[in-house]
């Protein structure tokens, strides 16, 4: 299940409507990226020069990954030849990942640059993968078949596809989120409504992040080694909290906005400055939040006055993800400090 997938799924759970109000706040910005010409557009990760990617529908209802600049707007990168394609990372090269259909059919992962345009990455074994996040030395992660079933994968510079496998039984599938400019990786092993949150390094393996007492996911990683996640706590039902996560200090949970049941965390910067979604109310909307050390977590905002989720943070604190303006359709974004 990739990132997208799941937080697709929650929805269902977490967006039912609410009476907290919340615009965007003083220090805050909130920019609309708008579209390739569809309705819907999602930000996925931001890099240090501010360059944004994601995916949009185009007029036709197919989706294309897409590269936002200040200067140029929101650029289609197209297709390995099918009919869409999402764009999950970019590095500070402005080199992207993400994966696309083929003229064949199955999903590919891809590498996009500006000299080469979009280029198949290739898999494991198997016909199809998908890739997540992409450092400043070129290395991918992501996730595909390998010989031993569907597991989290590493593309190195020179090519070389690794398997890094799984944690341990009854664990039988693994995906990649996040990579640091170590090379440690993020991610979490699945199985039915068992799944743990992952630590990977060429050194260590990997590494099971324990849970509140549920299950637990991760996704984005810093270059300290600190990862951002959630976890089912124990108490109530399916509620998920969004953690920090260090080697020193283990799960750290972030807690959530107002009198929300539930949180998620989808990345941290190397600043330790952590971003995600957020109930408000026990049954409410969720809000983009960001979460610091210092000042907690705080309520983003948003376009309209639905709902808000942040996916990605740089080193600047720039972060992006999507919210809906009053059309009803959510809409990439980006929101800047003052």
């Amino acid at each position: 299940m990739k990132k997208t997938s799941f937080i697709i799924a929650m929805i269902a759970i977490l967006l039912i409507g609410s009476s907290y109000a919340a615009t965007p706040l003083p220090q805050w910005t909130i920019k609309d990226l708008g579209t390739l010409g569809g309705e819907t557009s999602y930000a996925t990760d931001v890099n240090d020069l501010g360059q944004v990617v994601g995916f949009s529908d185009l007029p036709d209802g197919s989706q294309h990954a897409f590269l936002w600049t200040e200067k140029g707007g929101m650029r289609d990168l197209g297709t390995l030849g099918g009919q869409n394609s999402h764009a999950y990372g970019i590095n500070n090269l402005g080199e992207v990942v993400g994966y696309s259909s083929t003229a064949a059919g199955p999903d590919r992962a891809f590498i996009w640059s500006e000299e080469e345009g979009m280029v198949d990455i290739g898999v494991s074994v198997g016909d199809w993968s998908h890739a997540c996040a992409i450092n400043n030395s070129s290395v991918i992660v992501g996730y595909g078949y390998t010989t031993d079933g569907q597991h989290a994968i590493l593309w190195q510079k020179k090519g070389e596809i690794l398997d890094l496998g799984l944690i341990s039984e009854p664990f039988y599938t693994s995906y990649a989120y996040g990579i640091n400019e170590s090379g440690q990786v993020s991610g979490y092993n699945g199985a039915p409504a068992t799944e743990q949150a992952f630590y990977w390094s060429e050194k260590t393996g990997m590494i099971g992040l324990g849970t509140f007492g549920g299950q637990s996911i991760a996704y984005g990683i810093n270059d300290q080694g600190q990862i951002a996640g959630s976890s089912v706590i124990p108490e109530g039902y399916y509620e998920w909290h969004a953690f920090l996560w260090s080697q020193k200090s283990g799960l750290q949970d972030l807690g959530t906005l107002g009198s929300g049941l539930r949180s998620h965390a989808s990345d941290v910067n190397n600043r330790g400055q952590v971003v995600g979604y957020s109930e408000t109310t026990p049954a409410g909307w969720v809000h983009a939040f960001i979460w610091t050390e210092k000042g907690g977590m705080v309520d983003l905002g948003m376009l309209g006055d639905t709902y808000s989720m942040a996916k990605s943070i740089n080193n600047r604190g720039q972060v992006v993800g999507d919210s809906s303006p009053t059309t009803g359709h959510s809409h990439a974004v980006l929101w800047t400090q003052r």
